[in-house]
């Protein structure tokens, strides 16, 4: 008997104790492949910050030891991709770590059994951006198929290494950015600066990563879905009814704001850089080049609808960046 009651006592004690070493063992497992995950993840930003332009996305499991010099012998597979403009990685494990997939931004992991996972998260307009390069956060919008930034660009240009004269009022050359008028905290840019030196439409330019600097046609697909016929999206100078109320801002501007646009009247620069109209217009470019000059948009407290016209490239304009398609 007493046998027996030694055997009923071993046999409960190891019913406790086999599920909380086995639980003890699966955390220990999680918590290091959390830790790989993160130190790959700030391996990734330190070598974006080191080498200009480079793509992370790149990175897999064949070639991280080459590239990071972090060894993959317990990854199945490892993607890197760019969410919001940060790096999201997706780490499927083998040997130790099989059967779990370790996926996030830095610094927020999540461990799952690989049946679990959803995969990355997908920005969807109307989320806010936020950009990897200053961390500055912007709304955006969808209008009709087009998903836009709510707000003016406010990315300091001399982080690309151009010139940003910030509120003085004067420029030489082609290389700078400044200050909207008082009151607003986006930036104005030589059209040079906006396309970040590159010449085809629909380039990236200053942009975050995913967006670009739209073109001519996408303000009128913009102003055709605000009621422009095409004909008169196709013409220069105002055109079109009462687009420009719809564009501009409710609050500290004469529009309705129906679009959600939400144009503020921040001013531009002249070619030599001198501030003027804020508080009454506002000006966007485009990445299309015109006739001789370059294609932009303007916006006029006395006037109801959309100014269409070509720009010299030494005027300071707004940025409103596009999303990618």
């Amino acid at each position: 008997m007493e046998l027996l009651a030694v055997i009923v006592i071993l046999a409960i004690i190891l019913a406790i104790a086999i599920p909380a070493i086995t639980g003890l063992i699966r955390n220990t497992t999680i918590n290091a492949l959390e830790s790989d995950a993160k130190m790959v993840l700030k391996a990734i930003e330190y070598k974006m910050l080191e080498v200009d332009g480079y793509d992370p996305t790149t990175i897999d499991e064949t070639n991280i030891f080459s590239e990071l010099n972090i060894s993959a012998e317990n990854y199945e597979s490892l993607t890197v991709t760019m969410v919001n403009g940060k790096p999201h990685i997706e780490i499927v494990g083998k040997n130790k770590w099989s059967g779990l997939t370790a996926s996030g931004i830095f610094p927020t992991i999540t461990v799952v059994d690989n049946e679990e996972y959803e995969g990355p998260p997908v920005f969807a307009c109307g989320d806010t951006l936020i950009d990897s390069r200053d961390d500055n956060e912007y709304a955006t919008v969808e209008i009709g198929e087009q998903c836009w930034m709510q707000e003016d660009l406010r990315f300091n240009c001399a982080l690309e290494g151009y010139v940003n004269i910030s509120s003085a009022s004067s420029w030489s050359g082609t290389n700078n950015c400044g200050n909207q008028g008082i009151g607003y905290i986006g930036m104005l840019y030589q059209w040079p600066v906006a396309m970040d030196g590159e010449n085809e439409e629909g380039s990236k330019g200053l942009c975050p990563e995913g967006w670009y600097i739209p073109t001519d046609d996408d303000f009128k697909q913009l102003e055709m879905h605000l009621g422009m016929t095409q004909g008169q999206a196709d013409g220069t100078g105002y055109r079109g009814g009462d687009q420009g109320i719809q564009l501009k801002d409710n609050l500290t501007w004469n529009g309705t704001n129906s679009s959600e646009f939400t144009a503020l009247p921040a001013g531009y620069r002249y070619g030599h850089g001198a501030l003027d109209n804020v508080n009454s217009r506002n000006a966007w470019w485009t990445s299309s080049i015109g006739t001789s000059n370059y294609w932009i948009r303007m916006l006029s407290s006395d006037s109801s609808s959309v100014y269409r016209v070509e720009f010299s490239n030494t005027h300071g304009l707004s940025i409103r960046c596009i999303m990618n398609q």
